[in-house]
């Protein structure tokens, strides 16, 4: 099962949120992305790190999913 998450309005760069998001491209779980994130001093995490917690929420409360079992599968 495919679940999304999409955050509009962002006030960062394209550029910024990439180099962001590709440290993460590579991890499987998104509890470990998230802690990967909070060590980067960086802007730009914090709406990426939001984003995760979203999909992680919509996961658990919208399709009765464990949130053990979840990996990220693409960030654009």
């Amino acid at each position: 099962m495919l679940i999304k998450a999409e955050q509009k309005f962002v006030r960062a760069s394209p550029r910024k949120l990439r180099l962001v998001a590709g440290v993460i491209k590579k991890v499987k779980a998104p509890e470990m992305a998230i802690a990967y994130l909070e060590q980067i001093p960086k802007r730009a995490t914090r709406p990426v790190i939001k984003v995760i917690k979203q999909a992680v929420a919509n996961a658990k409360n919208n399709f009765n999913l464990a949130t053990d079992g979840l990996q990220i599968r693409e960030i654009v």
